[in-house]
């Protein structure tokens, strides 16, 4: 193949939109849960079930993203990409209609599932459609739509649920807007190279052995990162007393934050092996939650926040491009759905994690040993990206036998 191919940009410029969807799971009905809760009081344990309609959808991405990946390769991208709208829609929006807390639980599930395959299939055909820096440039772009996402449909969520907390269901109807796009957009599953071996299973042994570290930082780096929309709201109420509108709209801040960083991933991982990108990434993560953990000052948990979320737009474009340039095009769509798994893990692992520390140190505190375990696992990578470095480096310059 060329050295750097890029899809037509309206292909792109739709699975770029596509990947905002993946983030509509919980920004969307999260201003709802207090008019969820009230509405469905009379239900037994209304309020741990209330808070599983925000959780449930990432459980089910966790058990159905590895099917989807594996139907990708043998079906085809587009296929589980359509599935993926229809399930999105459907099951998205049943939440304005659901007369139980308990079919309202049903059809979050049916959510994660239709998240899982949108998520798979979409990362699969922007690596199948792109090869080198343009690869690299469009995987950072689709971090950065991503944060965008959950930047406008926190706020889309806001004002729907200011009518009727129902009526937040209703925005996961926007979907379909992308459907004629999206029924134009080619079969990338075959739009390889020839010398590609066609398509094969992908044992679970062989994949971790091949992917397992990365797959492994996927879970941890989510499960840090998550730390911000589960517990920061707390913090922010304890130490200054902010309103709920207030807190989402800092909150938001990482989001944007995110996003800009995402459109300068391709530039940068240009110039920074993977592993290096990792070192940055926890980097910025550990800077920002120190920051956070220290400040009594809101502007200084400002800084800390876009600090944060800066490393959060370099995390998944960079694990992603990871695991693509390390697996064959045959396999990619399992290879991508085994990270899709690990990355909704984290998300869904983080609050159990987590909670033990909080209880003994407090929010802060919190903040302040995730920003310890950060630094620590950033001062590692650096370490072997450049003894990495330093190896290949003498190796070239070594003459020929």
């Amino acid at each position: 193949m060329p050295a750097s191919t890029t899809p037509p940009r309206a292909q792109a410029l739709t699975l770029l939109l596509c990947s905002t969807l993946t983030v509509m799971a919980a920004a969307t009905i999260t201003p709802s849960l207090a008019g969820i809760a009230a509405h469905f009081a009379d239900t037994p344990h209304a309020g741990m079930l209330t808070r599983l309609v925000l959780t449930l959808p990432a459980l089910f991405i966790v058990l159905a993203a590895p099917w989807a990946g594996r139907a990708c390769d043998r079906r085809g991208r587009k296929p589980v990409l359509l599935t993926g709208l229809a399930l999105y829609v459907i099951a998205g929006s049943a939440g304005a209609l659901a007369p139980s807390l308990s079919l309202l639980l049903v059809s979050r599930a049916v959510l994660g599932v239709g998240i899982a395959c949108l998520m798979t299939a979409t990362t699969t055909m922007i690596a199948d459609s792109s090869h080198g820096s343009a690869q690299t440039r469009l995987l950072g772009l689709q971090g950065a739509f991503m944060a965008g996402g959950g930047v406008v449909f926190v706020f889309a969520g806001g004002l729907a649920a200011e009518v009727h907390w129902r009526v937040a269901f209703g925005v996961y109807l926007l979907a379909l807007l992308l459907l004629p796009a999206m029924l134009r957009l080619p079969e990338t599953r075959n739009a390889r190279s020839v010398d590609d071996p066609p398509a094969t299973g992908f044992p679970l042994v062989q994949r971790l052995r091949q992917l397992g570290v990365i797959y492994a930082l996927a879970f941890v780096g989510m499960a840090l990162f998550y730390l911000m929309p589960v517990y920061m709201p707390f913090l922010l109420s304890e130490r200054f007393a902010l309103s709920a509108g207030w807190v989402g709209a800092f909150i938001a801040l990482c989001n944007v934050a995110a996003m800009v960083s995402g459109t300068q991933f391709g530039r940068i991982r240009a110039r920074v092996p993977s592993l290096g990108m990792v070192a940055i990434t926890a980097g910025l993560l550990a800077g920002g939650y120190a920051v956070v953990a220290m400040s009594y000052s809101m502007a200084w948990v400002v800084l800390g926040l876009v600090v944060a979320g800066a490393g959060l737009g370099f995390m998944v474009p960079n694990l992603n491009h990871w695991a693509v340039q390390n697996t064959d095009a045959a396999q990619r769509g399992q290879a991508l759905g085994g990270l899709t798994t690990a990355f909704f893990l984290g998300q869904f692992a983080s609050p159990l994690l987590a909670q033990p520390v909080a209880s003994q140190w407090g929010n802060g505190g919190l903040y302040a040993a995730a920003a310890v375990v950060l630094g620590s696992g950033a001062a590692v990578a650096a370490a072997i990206a450049l003894r990495s470095i330093s190896r290949s480096t003498r190796l070239r310059s070594m003459p020929p036998p």
